[in-house]
């Protein structure tokens, strides 16, 4: 068995494990893949609609980009003391698909089963249970040397307690959304009365009944996902099925609060998905405050280098002193197209879902915007000169099928 082990191990003096996750990168990108990509996020759509007005639900996917990939890849193999160390981790080719779901506001009649509610309180009191042993080994073993313990301890328990917290509204949110029911009719009616006196209470009742939204349209999305991947006959077709064994609750300091979970795929190999649900509010602060994805290593966003009109003149100086002329005779077109292949490299691609099935792909310059929509508003002038290298386009909204040609009724970049 040693000598296995031995065998195993020089075996790894070349990255096999980057080439192997690189083939699967390359495969979910097969244009066979991405199609399938495209009809289940269309049905589980157009299954979410029986729940939900379009309206008021967002649904998209994206495919990682190829520098995030690489970066996440590289992580797990390094040379130290002119020898090479390789570790393979399963789950990095687990979010090279990515889908969100956010659920910005609910029906007033909506209804959890009990096995949802029934679950969850089972969950809970595991949850509690957790809780219960992590103070009680904080309370045994801490010391005031012992900082990485305490940091350690402060960072799980605060996740425990949320989860918590949530579970525990999980398990009320038929009071929750009657709560809900009433601020919508109180601010509606403050509202009608068209008085300054009630601008405190209008004030008062707008935050109040965003932060129930929040709260039960997060709970009414973790409820939907499972409920119809485990009921949907036409996700049974496409053979879509959740890894039980891979959701997970998400929050950390940042305010960064989700639900994760994983699909999988029994008629294509090696497809699968990270499917997250979270609030309106985190998906406002993803886009314009950047939580967690900045706070973490090699994630923190950074605008590309504009081509320089000169070849070899720093940007930022040129930006400062200089404005662009793209009307120029003078263009460095070899920057140029070293911009736009940057720009291929970091961006992810999005796509996402209108109604009734349809589906709409992010253009070049619709995925660099939606990527960079913090660091452009925050930067206008670099948005300005954007402008003069990206062709503002946008594609039409298609409906994919699994054995048809998704491309005939598309527009191009």
């Amino acid at each position: 068995m040693s000598n296995e082990h031995e065998l195993f191990k020089s075996s790894l003096s070349v990255p096999v494990f980057e080439t192997y996750n690189k083939a699967i990168f390359n495969l979910l990108h097969t244009a066979e893949y991405e199609n399938y990509t495209d009809v289940v996020l269309s049905t589980l759509g157009q299954e979410l609609e029986q729940l939900f007005n379009p309206k008021e639900m967002s649904l998209k996917y994206r495919y990682k980009s190829l520098k995030s990939f690489e970066n996440n890849n590289k992580k797990d193999s390094k040379i130290e003391k002119n020898e090479f160390h390789s570790n393979f981790n399963k789950f990095i080719t687990y979010d090279i698909i990515g889908m969100r779901l956010v659920i910005n506001e609910i029906p007033e009649d909506f209804k959890l089963d009990k096995y949802f509610i029934d679950n969850c309180k089972k969950k809970l009191k595991s949850v509690k249970q957790q809780l219960f042993e992590l103070e009680k080994q904080y309370y045994s073993h801490f010391t005031d040397a012992d900082k990485k313990f305490l940091d350690d301890y402060i960072k799980k328990s605060n996740k425990l307690k949320h989860e918590i917290e949530y579970l525990e509204n999980c398990c009320n949110f038929d009071n929750l959304l009657l709560k809900r029911n009433q601020t919508q009719r109180i601010l509606a009616n403050l509202n009608s009365n068209n008085s300054k006196y009630y601008k405190g209470e209008i004030e008062h009742a707008k935050t109040l009944l965003n932060n129930l939204n929040n709260t039960l349209g997060m709970i009414a999305g973790d409820y939907a996902i499972e409920h119809i991947i485990n009921t949907s006959p036409k996700l049974k077709q496409l053979g879509i099925y959740l890894n039980n064994g891979r959701k997970k609750f998400f929050y950390d300091k940042t305010g960064y609060t989700a639900v994760h979970f994983c699909l999988e795929s029994s008629k294509f190999p090696l497809w699968k998905a990270e499917l997250q649900d979270r609030s309106s509010e985190v998906e406002y602060l993803s886009k314009f405050v950047n939580i967690t994805h900045n706070s973490l290593p090699g994630k923190k966003r950074r605008l590309e280098n504009l081509p320089n009109k000169v070849p070899h003149t720093k940007i930022n100086e040129y930006l400062k002193h200089h404005r662009y002329r793209f009307s120029s005779s003078k263009r460095n077109t070899k920057a140029i197209k070293k911009f736009l292949q940057n720009l291929d490299y970091v961006i992810p691609l999005y796509t996402k879902y209108t109604k009734n099935g349809y589906i709409k792909k992010y253009t070049k310059s619709e995925n660099v915007r939606h990527y960079y929509k913090k660091l452009l508003l925050e930067n206008p002038d670099y948005n300005k000169e954007l402008k003069t290298f990206l062709k503002e386009s946008t594609n039409d909204e298609f409906l994919p099928e699994l054995n048809g040609n998704r491309f005939n009724n598309e527009k191009t970049i």
